[in-house]
């Protein structure tokens, strides 16, 4: 097939418009480059606990939230989820 060439693809543009999973990203470091590449509105956090396994984190915070600004944490913990799937926003 031929390839098609778009001079105004950037990778970096495509990046920033993913989704990631803060989960399995728990140290300050994976946050930091994450937080270059996309906006605190990509970021999320689900847990798949008690299912997922060791790195799953079992109780209270993940520490890689303390590094959130508040405004930011509430984005990551709750904002982002309901506005990709806004049914879980509903409480009944």
């Amino acid at each position: 097939p031929e390839v098609m060439y778009d001079p105004d693809f950037s990778i970096a543009d495509a990046l920033s418009g993913l989704y990631y999973d803060l989960t399995r990203s728990m140290a300050p470091p994976t946050l930091a480059a994450l937080k270059l590449t996309t906006s605190p509105s990509h970021l999320l956090l689900g847990t798949d606990w008690p299912f997922g396994g060791p790195w799953t984190p079992r109780v209270g915070i993940p520490p890689v939230l303390e590094a959130l600004e508040p405004g930011e944490r509430q984005l990551v913990e709750f904002d982002n989820a309901v506005a990709l799937f806004p049914g879980l926003g509903r409480r009944g």
